[in-house]
């Protein structure tokens, strides 16, 4: 059942994969040839002065209580499985992301307090992180959320094309602004991606059953109830975050 699974998977999500390729070679190289602090500085060194405030809006879309409501409100009422499968897929990378900075790399510290000179480290409007390096949550998160997005628009090719790069972009601002390795980001890409392919091979199909068996009202309630969290979670990031 879940080779079955998987051989039907491939082909919805070989494009995107596929688009992924050049950047975890390119980055594996870089990684190899400078290593884990000489990458960083070489990425973070670019750093023209027009894209500051840019790529300090960019890196929101990193944050999920952000994203999700924003991708709720444009896709609920007509691909509610994707939203719900989108969910799931976020509150599992948020378990395995607060599980690994929390207990197995907790002293993974982040480019401020690694790098002997820090000044020569470029960040933005006093946007400093000091701890908690490795994996970058802020890329396992856009890279889960893109994922489970892609998928099933794998159809059209300049969707997934627009959203691969946008995940690339929102992960770069994180070596930009000088909070996170580039080995945090690509291992955060990593995990993002296998969790939400997982979330999908084992309960996509089940959730999508269980929308279509839904009458009118039943599915308008539940729709309703994600579009209200979804609200209440924007606001409050927005109040708080």
């Amino acid at each position: 059942m879940i080779k079955q699974r998987i051989f039907n998977l491939w082909p919805r999500v070989s494009f995107f994969i596929l688009l992924m390729i050049p950047f975890w070679f390119s980055a594996s190289l870089l990684l190899i040839h400078l290593g884990y602090i000489g990458s960083f500085l070489f990425l973070n060194q670019y750093h023209p002065e027009v894209l500051d405030n840019f790529m300090l809006q960019v890196t929101r879309f990193g944050d999920g209580a952000f994203l999700i409501p924003l991708f709720t409100f444009i896709l609920l009422w007509k691909k509610p499985g994707v939203i719900i499968t989108m969910i799931i897929a976020a509150l599992v990378s948020g378990i395995v992301t607060y599980s690994l900075k929390t207990f197995l790399f907790s002293c993974w510290n982040r480019p401020l307090l690694v790098v002997r000179n820090p000044e020569i480290i470029h960040t933005v409007n006093h946007y400093l992180l000091y701890r908690h390096s490795f994996p970058s949550g802020h890329s396992i998160c856009i890279a889960t959320i893109i994922t489970a997005l892609a998928v099933p628009f794998y159809r059209s090719k300049p969707t997934v094309f627009i959203l691969s790069m946008f995940m690339l972009l929102v992960s770069y601002s994180r070596i930009y602004l000088g909070v996170h390795f580039l080995a945090d980001v690509l291992a955060g890409n990593l995990i993002g991606i296998t969790i939400s392919l997982t979330v999908i091979l084992l309960w996509s199909e089940q959730i999508n059953n269980w929308i279509n068996r839904l009458d009118s009202s039943k599915a308008s309630f539940v729709k309703i109830i994600i579009l209200v969290l979804s609200v209440i979670t924007l606001l409050v990031n927005t109040w708080y975050g």
